[in-house]
C-alpha cells in the first residue's frame, strides 16, 4: 500500500517516468495484471513512448500464452495490441496479433473480415486467399445474434420522425359491396375547399387599400392631425396680448348705422341678512 501512495504523490508532481519505475517494483506487474498494465500504458502514452508500450503488450501476451493459454486476459491483450499497432500504422504486427486471435477462435468471421481489410492495404494476394474462406450469408446469419425479421419490422423507426409506416394491403379478395363502401369512405375523407371569409362591409367594386396592413403614420396618404385651435387666442407666453386683438381699455369706434345699446343701471342688491330665516327654538317651553 505504501508504494501506491508513493505513486500517487509522484503523479500529483507530474513525475510520470518515476511513477512507471515504481509500478515495475509491484508484484502485480510481474503477473501482468490488467489494472497495472493499463495504468502504465496510459502514463507511457503521456510520455509518447510507443516502443515501450509495444514491448509491454508483447511481454503480457507471451506470459499468458505460456502460463494460462485459456485465460481471457490473453485475448484482451492481443486485441489491445492489434488496435495499438493499427493506430501507429504497424499493420504487419497488427495482422500477427489477429492471426493469433483467429487460432483461438477459428469460426469468428469478424476477425477474418478485419484481417482481409488490413491485408488488402499491404498484401493483396493474402487478402484474396483469405476472402475465399469467408462464410456464406446463411452461415453469418446463423452465427450472429441479429434477428432479420425484427430488423425489417423496425425499419420504419430508422426513418425520420415524420415518416409513417405504410400499411401492407391484405391479399383477401373484396366483394363489390365492400369496394363501393371503401370508395365512399375515401370520398368522404377528401378535404373541402373552404370559402374565403370577407369582412361584412366589403364592397367588391371598391379596390382594396394595399397599405391597410401598415400603421397609419407610415401610409402614403397620411397628412397628420390638423390643429383646430391654431388661430385662437392663448398662444405665446402667459399674459401676452396679441397685436391684432384690441385691448380692454381701448374703445372701439362704433360703426355707421349701428344702434347704440341701452346702458341699464344695475339694480341694488338686497342686504345680506334679509333672506335669512330666524332660527326657531327647538324647545317649545
Amino acid at each position: 500500500m505504501i508504494k501506491f501512495y508513493l505513486i500517487q504523490i509522484l503523479l500529483t508532481q507530474h513525475k510520470y517516468s518515476e511513477a512507471i519505475e515504481m509500478f515495475k517494483t509491484l508484484d502485480d506487474y510481474r503477473v501482468f495484471k490488467l489494472g497495472i498494465i493499463s495504468a502504465m500504458v496510459t502514463l507511457l502514452k503521456q510520455l509518447n513512448d510507443k516502443n515501450t508500450i509495444s514491448k509491454l503488450f508483447d511481454n503480457a501476451v507471451n506470459y499468458y500464452a505460456k502460463t494460462e493459454p485459456q485465460a481471457k486476459e490473453l485475448e484482451i491483450y492481443m486485441r489491445e495490441n492489434s488496435n495499438f499497432q493499427i493506430e501507429n500504422d504497424n499493420l504487419p504486427k497488427a495482422c500477427e496479433m489477429l492471426e493469433k486471435i483467429r487460432s483461438l477462435k477459428p469460426k469468428d468471421f469478424r476477425i477474418l473480415s478485419k484481417l482481409i481489410k488490413l491485408y488488402s492495404k499491404f498484401n493483396a494476394d493474402k487478402a484474396k486467399d483469405l476472402s475465399r474462406e469467408l462464410p456464406s450469408l446463411e452461415e453469418v446469419a446463423a452465427q450472429s445474434d441479429i434477428d432479420i425479421d425484427t430488423l425489417e419490422s423496425q425499419f420504419s423507426l430508422l426513418n425520420s420522425k415524420f415518416a409513417r409506416s405504410k400499411a401492407i394491403p391484405s391479399a383477401t379478395v373484396k366483394s363489390p359491396d365492400q369496394s363501393k363502401t371503401g370508395e365512399a369512405v375515401l370520398k368522404k375523407k377528401k378535404k373541402k375547399n373552404r370559402k374565403v371569409k370577407l369582412p361584412k362591409n366589403y364592397n367588391p367594386n371598391i379596390p382594396l387599400d394595399l397599405e391597410r396592413w401598415m400603421p397609419l403614420r407610415e401610409r402614403s396618404y397620411y397628412r397628420g392631425k390638423r390643429n383646430k385651435k391654431k388661430n385662437q387666442i392663448g398662444k405665446g407666453t402667459q399674459g401676452a396680448v396679441s397685436s391684432k386683438e384690441p385691448t380692454a381699455n381701448q374703445p372701439q369706434s362704433p360703426k355707421q348705422g349701428a344702434k347704440t345699446p341701452d346702458v341699464s343701471v344695475p339694480k341694488p342688491k338686497p342686504p345680506s341678512g334679509a333672506h335669512k330665516k330666524k332660527n326657531k327654538s327647538r324647545n317649545k317651553w
